[in-house]
């Protein structure tokens, strides 16, 4: 029997839409305020379908030899590649045409600045962030499917992720700051700015 390497790359169709909306005012001259939400979706689908394809295609040609070790790795046979690649092949099929649920959906963010107009720090500015983005999906409970591959020989029935029920992490918040110096050169001529930003300010970790 001759083996040989097949690279496949699981493509997929992404499309995502969203809507932000941002309020910005000056409560005082030097003294600014904006606010902004979004809200984000995308969803997925066509998941690995040339994959889909070429295993439909070659599973009763790898079930007959499954005994076989893996091209690349002596100590795995053919057969115990079954599992994990069913498993794949199952989330990929339940998920296509679905919401995109590992990203986060809402994004949050508040950022104020103040600028110093007179006396030592004439041209100085001084501002903040906070970033909050709701949580994200982490995993799936596992729910006991319908095996639709049956001829890789594993069963008649899967344990693969459910989809409708999922993990959540937690959602992530950030403060930023930033300061800096802003002045005009050449009578006018030429604007010159410098700024320090800091991201990610209160995290404990460095």
């Amino acid at each position: 029997l001759r083996r040989m390497p097949i690279s496949l790359t699981a493509m997929s169709n992404l499309r995502s839409e969203g809507v932000e909306v941002e309020l910005a005012g000056n409560p005082m001259p030097n003294w600014r305020l904006a606010v902004s939400v979004a809200k984000a979706t995308a969803e997925e689908s066509d998941i690995g379908l040339p994959w889909i394809t070429l295993v439909k295609e070659q599973s009763s040609r790898w079930a007959q030899n499954a005994n076989l070790p893996v091209w690349n790795n002596e100590s795995q046979t053919v057969k115990d590649k079954f599992q994990p690649l069913v498993n794949a092949l199952h989330l990929m099929q339940a998920s296509d045409g679905t919401k995109v649920q590992s990203a986060r959906e809402w994004r949050v963010r508040a950022t104020t600045r103040y600028s110093f107009r007179e006396g030592w720090f004439k041209n100085a500015f001084v501002g903040a962030s906070y970033i909050w983005s709701s949580e994200n999906v982490v995993g799936f409970k596992q729910v006991t499917v319908l095996n639709t591959y049956p001829a890789l020989g594993i069963g008649g029935t899967v344990q693969v992720a459910d989809i409708e029920n999922p993990y959540l992490g937690n959602p992530l918040t950030a403060t930023d700051a930033f300061a800096g110096y802003s002045r005009k050169l050449f009578k006018g001529k030429i604007g010159w700015r410098v700024q320090l930003n800091v991201r990610n300010l209160l995290d404990k970790h460095d």
